[in-house]
């Protein structure tokens, strides 16, 4: 079930991808239903069944407001498309962390029955109830450096971008 979720955040990720970099309204609103809808399957796996439902009548209720009034300013007859150089190298930035994040965590970080079993054979004071400890600080800085790495593809992207 691991990967459903994945997928569903893989989904949330596009789509983000989508309304930030969408020269059109009209794909924003495309890619801002795809995310509300991907983030309450989210919501919906971990339980939260109304949370979900709530979610999406509010949430798509009061942004497709916004995005039909500025639909109807911007009024173009011929919308531009998605496809520039930035939406397509940013898509394939995303796929790759996903698909070297989910190798990482199946192999390593799931993989923790056998460092618990070693601990309380030890007897040790790092038995299996530190081990939470310690993974959330190992997520924590895998989580740090995606984000610098992450701004400082932002950085190179509209600096290249605005060179020419």
């Amino acid at each position: 079930m691991l990967s459903l979720v994945l997928c569903f955040f893989v989904m949330f990720l596009l789509g983000v991808a989508v309304v930030v970099l969408s020269p059109s309204p009209y794909f924003s609103a495309l890619g801002l239903v795809f995310v509300a809808v991907s983030g309450c399957f989210i919501v919906l796996y971990h339980g939260g069944t109304f949370l979900s439902l709530v979610l999406v009548l509010l949430y798509l209720g009061g942004m497709m407001v916004v995005f039909v009034y500025s639909a109807a300013l911007a009024a173009d007859p011929y919308p531009e498309i998605l496809g520039g150089r930035l939406f397509w190298f940013f898509m394939i930035c995303v796929l790759s962390i996903c698909f070297v994040g989910y190798f990482y965590f199946n192999n390593f970080l799931l993989n923790t029955s056998v460092a618990c079993e070693v601990a309380d054979y030890a007897g040790g004071v790092f038995g299996s109830e530190w081990l939470g400890a310690t993974t959330f600080y190992e997520v924590g800085s895998i989580l740090m450096l995606a984000g610098v790495s992450s701004v400082s593809m932002f950085i190179f992207c509209f600096s290249s971008c605005s060179w020419g």
